[in-house]
């Protein structure tokens, strides 16, 4: 777990761990008031450099489509879209 500061305040925080996968799933966050700073480029290096150390090779990232900041910064960091999950609600009962 890694905690990134900006100015001595706190920006956000990362945490990558192995799954049961032979990857590792990835959870960084920057505060909204800290991101197009670069944090979040330099919070996702340090926790690469973390899981290079324990020899994870492979990552997964969840984020939502509407994400747009956060697309864009794992793009430029090589992630390409894997898994599309569509949400929605459930539709009334029909009545024909």
């Amino acid at each position: 777990y890694l905690l990134a500061e900006l100015d001595g305040a706190v920006a956000g925080s990362g945490l990558g761990g192995r799954s049961s996968f032979d990857y590792a799933g990835l959870h960084p966050r920057v505060l909204p008031t800290m991101r197009r700073r670069g944090v979040g480029t330099a919070l996702l290096r340090a926790v690469y450099a973390e899981l290079r150390a324990l020899g994870i090779e492979e990552l997964a990232i969840g984020v939502l489509a509407t994400n747009h900041d956060a697309l864009r910064l794992y793009e430029r960091e090589g992630f390409t879209p894997w898994v599309v999950v569509a949400l929605g609600k459930v539709p009334p009962e029909s009545t024909d």
